[in-house]
């Protein structure tokens, strides 16, 4: 018995089943492109908040003004160990003012903290300076006027002759809260506030010289030396920018002005002379004044932990 195969319809299935496995085949190689990926936004090389601390030079120019000096003179005469006359004269001077640039090593600590969602951030710093600035005039002479009593009465003129008159500022602490603006690498910022300086003030070489009846004397004899230091208060400003050459690394410039409070002293010393064919005790005394303005232009580099 033979079989019949119908070609023309082995022929529709056949192509019928080609088809499909074509369409299936394309559906299967169909690539479907992949979702785009979006560029991760760089990290903030500036902390939002950081402590630091920092070394730095600073050039800094100092201005003495204002300054003042009051000297007296009192002393008792004898003549064979008996009181032969009393005397006083006293007066002020203003010695000129004067200036002084110098290079200085500074050190700082301080914090900021930015506020969340804006560029705006605050902050404060604590300086030290060792300044080492100082100031001098020269034969500065205080005039002095007066009388003295006794077996004889009269008036008394003269000078208190001194030979350097040096105003110093050493050392400065200051400390400046502040408010700045990010810009991304760093932040600019302006502030102010206390600060508190170590003042000396030196009187070199001082004699004392009077003028009686035409003719003038030395009263003091060799010349002295007065020194006087003192801490005084005193307000400072600054203008500055950072900038962030890594995450934790940084530069500090900055420009700060420095006003102290009016520094003061006084002195006393005594002395005895034996001359002129009279004997004289007493004692050469005085006060002084001054106000020291200081601007410093710095560079530090700066560790943010």
């Amino acid at each position: 018995m033979r079989m019949r195969i119908a070609i023309p319809a082995l022929a529709g299935t056949m192509a019928a089943g080609l088809s499909g496995l074509t369409a299936a085949t394309a559906a299967d190689l169909t690539i479907t492109p992949p979702a785009p990926v979006e560029a991760a936004a760089p990290a903030q090389l500036m902390p939002n908040e950081a402590f630091f601390g920092g070394l730095g030079l600073g050039l800094g120019f100092l201005s003495v003004t204002d300054q003042s000096l009051y000297a007296q003179g009192v002393s008792h005469m004898y003549e064979g160990g008996v009181p032969y006359a009393y005397g006083a004269a006293g007066g002020t001077t203003y010695p000129p003012s004067g200036s002084d640039t110098t290079l200085s090593g500074f050190a700082q600590l301080g914090y900021y903290h930015q506020f969340q969602g804006t560029d705006w951030l605050w902050g404060a710093k604590l300086s030290y300076a060792y300044l080492g600035a100082s100031s001098e005039a020269d034969g500065v002479a205080v005039p002095q006027n007066g009388r003295y009593y006794g077996t004889t009465d009269g008036t008394v003129s003269g000078h208190v002759v001194v030979g350097s008159y040096e105003t110093e500022l050493n050392q400065q602490f200051a400390l400046m809260p502040f408010i700045g603006r990010s810009f991304g690498r760093g932040f600019i910022y302006g502030g102010g506030g206390p600060s508190l300086s170590q003042t000396t003030t030196n009187l070199n070489n001082m004699v004392g010289l009077a003028r009686m009846s035409g003719k003038t004397y030395d009263m003091t004899g060799p010349s002295d030396d007065f020194s006087s230091s003192d801490w005084v208060w005193g307000a400072s400003l600054t203008l500055g920018g950072t900038y962030f050459l890594t995450r934790d690394w940084f530069i500090d410039a900055s420009y700060a002005v420095n006003f102290t409070e009016g520094a003061s002293g006084d002195f006393s010393a005594p002395f005895v002379r034996n001359a002129y064919g009279w004997q004289e005790t007493g004692i050469l005394s005085g006060d002084f004044s001054n106000t020291i303005t200081t601007q410093t232009l710095s560079i530090s580099i700066n560790r943010a932990f």
